[in-house]
């Protein structure tokens, strides 16, 4: 089996807990390093028939959803303002780069390339992969992954507080998710993404939105029926056609389906790469010499069970 991990996605779950605070004795950030490490142990663990781990980042924003929509993750320049904000996600950013130069010392794969995300690369990833792997599971919590899944390619959802992991297939969906896969997207479309900066129709939540999928199978077959829809008491559901909403549902697809994801021979070259290339064996000594560098002694004190799930991505 292939594990794809959404590295930002995941590295931000990280920073977001108590452990994301922790520091070296000089107070350098290491707590989304530690965090980090450990979720891949853990999905090792779970999955221990993993063959090849592929870790994918964001470096910013993707310019041709960009092109298409100028203020695509707007919302997420912390700016000057807030310095204290600005700081801490300095911090994590600062994690990532250690973390990408680190991962291969553990057996796994860490890409990243100019002008992509991170989405975009799992994407080629999970699309990429040959009769080389059995099956896919991509690690993480981005919603826009969910329609990666198909009989191939399976979501592993980390669990939280408030719900338990789940590992999304074609089989599981609909009730998982609220709607078949092969709506999700236009549903997506309809409700947006405010963490990116993305808006759906006004008024269309995820309960209404849910609902009109469901009714109508696709966004497709809604859109058709504009006439019935036009004739009908409920004002909401007309609000869909009004021609800024009309635009809007149309670039919320162009950004949001990885169908439009454009080709490009430098990603390409990178994941396939990424996918043969032989990885380097595991060097226990420079394990823990990184280790004892960033002062995770939690680790260190039980190194041989801790280091374990990695050791298994090695091939004689």
């Amino acid at each position: 089996m292939l594990l794809v991990v959404d590295g930002n996605n995941i590295a931000y779950r990280a920073h977001f807990t108590p452990q994301g605070a922790l520091t070296k004795k000089d107070g350098t950030p290491s707590g989304v390093i530690k965090g980090f490490l450990e979720s891949i142990r853990v999905y090792l663990q779970k999955f221990p028939e993993t063959e090849r781990v592929i870790v994918c980042w964001d470096t910013g924003r993707a310019k041709w959803r960009t092109e298409v929509y100028p203020d695509y993750k707007e919302n997420r320049d912390y700016g000057a303002d807030d310095v204290e904000k600005q700081e801490s996600f300095e911090a994590l950013w600062n994690q990532i780069d250690v973390l990408h130069e680190i991962l291969p010392k553990f057996g796994i794969q860490s890409i990243r390339l100019g002008g992509w995300e991170a989405d975009d690369l799992v994407y080629r990833v999970a699309t990429m992969f040959g009769d080389e792997f059995s099956h896919a599971m991509v690690a993480t919590a981005d919603k826009d992954m969910f329609q990666l899944v198909n009989d191939k390619v399976s979501i592993y959802k980390p669990g939280n507080k408030h719900k338990e992991a789940v590992v999304l297939s074609p089989l599981n969906f609909k009730e998982e998710v609220g709607v078949e896969q092969s709506a999700y997207i236009g549903y997506k479309a309809l409700i947006g993404d405010p963490s990116d900066n993305i808006y759906g129709v006004p008024g269309i939540g995820e309960k209404t939105a849910k609902s009109l999928i469901n009714k109508y199978g696709h966004i497709d077959n809604l859109l058709a029926d504009r006439d019935n829809i036009m004739k009908a008491k409920a004002k909401r559901n007309k609000a869909i056609f009004e021609p800024e909403n009309l635009k809007r549902l149309g670039i919320n697809n162009k950004i949001m389906n990885f169908q439009y994801v454009p080709e490009d021979p430098e990603v390409t070259k990178l994941v396939a790469n990424a996918l043969t290339c032989e990885v380097p064996r595991m060097n226990s000594k420079e394990i823990k010499s990184i280790l004892m560098e960033w002062q995770f002694v939690s680790i260190l004190a039980s190194f041989q069970s801790w280091i374990f799930p990695y050791m298994g991505l090695e091939t004689d």
